[in-house]
């Protein structure tokens, strides 16, 4: 109703200038956002890994450094960097070689998924 100046109100560069400010107001919002977003991405990139073993041992690398069909090492209640195909667990035959993993950083989900490493290892 308001676009139509003969039952408007308002004049037309008020609702203009109230459209500018929301859109204005509402970037600003995004961009704070997405910054936030990169500076958390950021942080999670660099935290550290092990990967290998292509020379024998296991090497410090980052996150970032890591790429599809790496074989990492993960300990007890460290971050998992991936979503990670289980080839091995410390808990051994008894357990059936089963951990759990919490993939809120993956998925967004906070709840515990049974990962089960895969009998051909």
């Amino acid at each position: 109703m308001t676009a139509l100046s003969y039952l408007s109100p308002f004049e037309h560069w008020a609702i203009s200038v109230q459209l500018i400010v929301y859109f204005i107001f509402s970037s600003i919002k995004e961009l704070a956002l997405d910054w936030q977003q990169r500076k958390f991405d950021n942080d999670i990139n660099n935290l550290p890994a092990k990967r290998g073993p292509k020379e024998g041992d296991f090497k410090d690398c980052k996150w970032k450094d890591l790429s599809v069909g790496d074989i990492i090492y993960i300990r007890k209640d460290e971050i998992v960097p991936a979503d990670v195909v289980v080839l091995d667990t410390s808990e051994g035959r008894h357990k059936k070689w089963i951990c759990w993993a919490d993939t809120v950083s993956i998925d967004g989900k906070s709840q515990l998924r049974r990962k089960e490493a895969l009998s051909l290892t």
